[in-house]
């Protein structure tokens, strides 16, 4: 679905059951706007904290290690991390696991890579049989395959990218939201 459609389908939703010309979201395009971002993160959360749901959201990202280092966008949801998968695209046959950050400097066995998050979106990697250093070593490109949330398009006539379960709660909760329900309430209800 593109994006002008999606919010006006929120925006025919929350329309629903008022005289159209006496309802205050007649002119809502730039309100609905405004409130998809934050509508977005809770429906985002909701969904990923269901976990027949999760998948829905998971996204690769493209990574690029400097010094075992790099920095996540900000549409990763950062709480289901653990739940990520990180790929070497040169040597695949490379394995990783996470690890919180105190386990990541002080890890035991070297057979496996591990990668943790430090600092909200910093993201660190150590390679397989290569122990912890200060810099760290690791370069070069990754894979991730982590949760996200769904972004609005950078233009109007381009599709939301997201699966229609998904697609259908940020309607609900974008409606909602413009009949003026609180957008986190909103998103967590949908």
């Amino acid at each position: 679905m593109r994006y002008v459609d999606l919010l006006n389908a929120a925006i025919n939703n929350a329309l629903r059951g008022s005289v159209a010309l006496a309802n205050p979201a007649v002119d809502a395009m730039p309100l609905a706007q405004t409130l998809f971002p934050e509508v977005s993160q809770s429906v985002s959360e909701a969904a990923a904290a269901n976990e027949y749901k999760r998948s829905l959201l998971r996204r690769e990202k493209s990574l690029t290690l400097v010094a075992g280092t790099a920095t996540l966008t900000d549409d990763v949801l950062t709480h289901y991390i653990a739940d990520a998968t990180l790929i070497d695209p040169a040597v695949l046959n490379k394995r990783y696991a996470w690890r919180d950050y105190p386990d990541f400097v002080k890890r035991g066995d070297k057979r496996i890579g591990v990668f943790t998050l430090k600092g909200g979106n910093t993201f660190q990697v150590i390679d397989p049989n290569v122990g912890f250093a200060v810099p760290l070593t690791t370069t070069g490109a990754r894979t991730l395959n982590v949760p996200c949330v769904v972004v609005a398009p950078a233009v109007y006539t381009d599709q939301v990218v997201c699966p229609a379960e998904i697609e259908s709660d940020l309607i609900e909760a974008l409606s909602e939201a413009l009949r003026g329900q609180l957008p986190k309430v909103a998103g967590e209800a949908a």
